[in-house]
């Protein structure tokens, strides 16, 4: 007895597969169409733009007499059409300009968050000077004098100026 080949089983398994049952039992499989075609050029494209690199239209018409699982007498038309596409889209990201405002905007936060000190810096350094007028009024000289150098060394710029200019006034003696 000869054994058999494993090219041979798969063309019996084929076969047996193909045999006809009844009406009932028998299925259509629609196999997948793959059309391919190849573009070569060069395009410009505009940022978020789109260009068309051009396409490819088909048609394809077939008809069948009776025959193979068609009754006797029959007719059979098919018709199909296709359309395929290619198309370009860019969008540029520039990363360096995405740093750059970021980093600006790290900035802008930073300056709100010094201007924020600053400004209650020169509320306290207002508070100081309010306090040091008061105590001179009062006749307590040594806290007024402190009053004023605890504002001076808070204060900043224009409102500086302005206290050492009134401590000068008022304290002639202390430079």
């Amino acid at each position: 007895m000869r054994a058999l080949r494993p090219a041979s089983i798969v063309l019996a398994m084929i076969a047996i597969a193909w045999i006809p049952s009844n009406d009932a039992d028998a299925q259509a499989i629609q196999l997948p169409t793959v059309r391919v075609f190849q573009y070569s050029g060069s395009v410009l494209v505009p940022d978020r733009g789109t260009a068309s690199l051009g396409g490819v239209s088909s048609t394809a018409f077939s008809s069948r007499r009776a025959g193979l699982g068609f009754p006797a007498g029959s007719k059979a038309a098919g018709r199909s059409a296709g359309t395929s596409n290619a198309i370009a889209s860019a969008t540029i990201i520039d990363l360096a300009e995405m740093d750059r405002q970021i980093r600006a905007g790290d900035l802008r936060k930073e300056s709100a968050r010094q201007n924020q000190v600053q400004a209650k810096r020169d509320e306290e350094g207002k508070r100081l000077v309010r306090y040091a007028r008061t105590e001179y009024h009062r006749g307590n000289l040594a806290a007024s004098r402190h009053g004023y150098e605890l504002a001076i060394s808070v204060l900043d710029g224009r409102l500086r100026d302005l206290a050492i200019a009134e401590f000068r006034r008022v304290h002639p003696s202390i430079r």
